[in-house]
């Protein structure tokens, strides 16, 4: 799978082991979305790191949905005004060409994968997005939670888009820095646009990635790149 346009590595997905006895909750067609578009950094705080974010300033513009097609290049599916207040809104999800999907199992530079899917003829591709304004800098889906006892939790957004209905069970693995994130899979896919939520312990480098979206995420335009934001975004997801 590739990086989509505007996912960086957060679910990277990551995730520890297959669980094969696990059913995957049913998946929803996704048709419509709307947000407010917020800015965020993370920083240190004490021992911890902690997500800030504050009100969008980029300005007025568009909102892009991206994907990459089967040759790795960026393709715009859809666009859509963005307000100085930071809110955008798809009456409607664009339906990518055949020509921007490819099968689920494809393996990527970075990741590694032992998928198993219920139909492999299967194609998907991941969107991301984009907010050009004054800047054009990629919209991500996150929420944050830190805790002193379990580690930090980082919940990110992504959305796929399915050619057909199909579960993905397995585990992929991503090379980020020096150390690899693992992430479980557990999705029942529908036709068209899915919502997925990848879950990752940023103390031990695993995580989960299953159908809906994040409890209380909000779409952050982080300030600066690289660091724990990277871990922000999704790398892991199908694509």
């Amino acid at each position: 799978m590739k990086t989509s346009p505007g996912l960086v590595l957060l679910p990277v997905l990551l995730l520890a082991a297959c669980t094969p006895k696990e059913t995957p909750a049913g998946g929803e067609t996704v048709n419509t979305l709307s947000g407010t578009a917020v800015e965020g950094q993370y920083a240190a705080q004490g021992n911890q790191v902690v997500l800030q974010t504050s009100a969008w300033t980029g300005g007025a513009g568009n909102v892009t949905l991206n994907v990459l097609d089967a040759a790795g290049k960026t393709v715009e599916l859809g666009r859509t005004a963005l307000g100085a207040d930071g809110k955008f809104s798809f009456a409607s999800l664009p339906t990518p060409n055949t020509s921007e999907l490819t099968k689920i199992t494809e393996q990527s530079e970075s990741c590694t994968n032992t998928f198993v899917v219920s139909d492999p003829a299967a194609l998907n591709a991941t969107a991301g997005l984009f907010a050009s304004a004054q800047t054009n800098v990629p919209l991500t889906l996150v929420a944050y939670d830190t805790t002193t006892a379990g580690g930090t939790t980082t919940r990110t957004g992504t959305l796929i888009y399915a050619d057909r209905a199909v579960t993905v069970k397995g585990s992929q693995t991503c090379q980020i820095g020096a150390k690899p994130y693992t992430a479980d899979f557990n999705l029942a896919l529908v036709k068209g646009w899915n919502m997925t939520t990848a879950s990752l312990n940023l103390t031990t480098r695993a995580g989960t990635v299953r159908n809906g979206a994040p409890a209380g995420a909000q779409w952050i335009a982080f300030k600066v790149s690289g660091g724990a934001t990277g871990l922000a975004v999704n790398g892991f997801l199908l694509r």
